[in-house]
């Protein structure tokens, strides 16, 4: 049946005027006599080949209408028509989400993709529809779009960002909320000589990613990453950051698997002098459940080597397995749960506070409110216990650390957005010397290219 349907409805000018049928009219949204109405209106003008005037009705249905199938259809046709397609894209995968195996969205949404110059997206999209029983016309339509990919479709990806910003903190040096500590030890109370103060600060960063395609996809190719990142106290210098990492990684990707093996180096400075450095190797193993959820696995192998005084004697391996789950729980709504099991050990110091195990539960959430705004969460809740006892306290030392950011964001055109995030930490301990809270709050300007 699905043959039949794609070979009258996929003409020489794409998808017919008269679509979509009742199948794509599923709504179960409540809908008033004037919404029909309008929709109908909106319906008369796509057929009239007014594409603009029908986008125009169609958009101002879009966030009344999300689950009504045959407005998110109609409005990624019209979209499409008048070269909007990244709403093309965002209307179809509305529809998809309620019928995952309609070809004919796919290919309406593997259209839209090729349009856009999203190449890879549109290959993945065309090869599904290939596999499925289509007819013979439009399959050799499909053939020539895969022909045309794979004569336009470079091997070599590059993608960066630049960030600048501004940004507070409450408690620059993580004082313990305590005046006075008590050293079982020596059966003392000592005051607590870390400075208690805020500070303002700004912040750039870049992101470098290139990827090189060795072939066709589903084979290897290599990817190279580098960040560098500047943070710049306005009265504590000695707090100034300089980081920067570089990780080069073997990729193959075969099926819905994609595997990746990352070697990398990083290094920080505080205030003018080095800080840390580390090597690690990180492979991982990600599996694509559909287009858009998949699960992943990564194992991270790190060397830690101090360069300060102010560090010495945290040289240490770390191991941290972690496995994280992309789902897209509806239209706006995405969710990443993930869950780490850290372990680091020191080389040779006599240090109490470096050897430690640790779980880790993280959970990042997104919620696109429009389609130019979102609200995303990330919450970090991190138990740790030290396995060597204390010099000070007389006994081995338990953490529960916990931080939570809350980031509003706002796009504009040629890839620009405007990120304003407010968070709060909060790491308790059993030595209260450890014991700390501080507020803080950030606005960034981000550049996409």
């Amino acid at each position: 049946m699905i043959g039949t349907v794609l070979l009258l409805l996929w003409g020489p000018q794409g998808i017919a005027r008269n679509l979509p049928t009742e199948n794509h009219a599923q709504n179960p949204q409540t809908k008033t006599p004037k919404d029909e109405e309008s929709i109908e209106e909106a319906i008369r003008y796509y057929k009239a080949g007014a594409y603009t005037e029908a986008y125009r009705l169609f958009k101002k249905l879009e966030l009344t209408h999300l689950r009504n199938l045959r407005v998110q259809f109609y409005l990624g046709r019209c979209a499409y028509e008048t070269k909007h397609y990244e709403d093309a894209v965002i209307a179809f995968e509305r529809v998809l989400i309620a019928r995952p195996d309609d070809q004919l969205v796919k290919l309406e949404m593997a259209r839209s993709y090729y349009a856009m110059g999203n190449y890879a997206d549109a290959q993945q999209l065309f090869e599904e529809i290939l596999k499925e029983n289509i007819p013979s016309p439009i399959r050799r339509k499909i053939q020539i779009y895969l022909s045309h990919i794979r004569q336009h479709r470079t091997r070599s990806f590059f993608h960066g960002s630049i960030m600048a910003g501004i940004g507070y903190d409450s408690n620059v040096y993580n004082r313990a909320r305590y005046d006075e500590i008590f050293l079982p030890a020596y059966q003392i109370r000592v005051e607590n000589a870390v400075i208690d103060d805020d500070d303002y600060y700004h912040q750039e960063m870049i992101d470098l990613n290139h990827l090189y395609d060795f072939g066709e996809r589903g084979g290897f190719a290599l990817k190279n990453d580098v960040s560098i990142y500047f943070q710049t106290m306005s009265k504590h210098s000695d707090k100034n950051i300089f980081y920067a990492n570089y990780t080069p990684a073997l990729a193959y990707s075969t099926g819905n698997f994609l595997l990746n093996l990352a070697v990398g180096f990083d290094k920080m400075f505080y205030g003018s002098d080095p800080y840390l450095h580390t090597y690690y190797f990180m492979p991982s193993l990600l599996y694509m459940h559909s287009s858009v959820n998949f699960s992943k696995l990564t194992l991270t192998f790190q060397r830690k080597k101090s360069d300060s005084p102010l560090n010495e004697g945290r040289d240490a391996n770390y191991l941290m397995g972690t496995i994280l789950v992309h789902w897209l729980l509806n239209k706006d709504w995405v969710i990443e749960p993930s869950f780490s099991l850290i372990k680091e050990r020191k080389i040779d110091s006599s240090l109490t506070n470096v050897n430690h195990n640790a779980g880790m539960l993280r959970v990042w959430s997104r919620y696109r409110i429009a389609p130019d705004k979102s609200l995303s969460g990330d919450l970090i809740v991190k138990k740790l216990h030290y396995t060597d006892i204390d010099f000070f306290f007389l006994e081995k030392r338990d953490d529960i650390y916990a931080n939570l950011v809350i980031t509003f964001t706002k796009k504009f055109q040629n890839y620009f957005k405007v990120e304003t995030s407010v968070g709060y930490t909060h790491n308790h301990s059993d030595f209260d010397t450890y014991e700390y809270r501080k507020f803080y709050a950030n606005v960034n300007l981000v550049k996409e290219f």
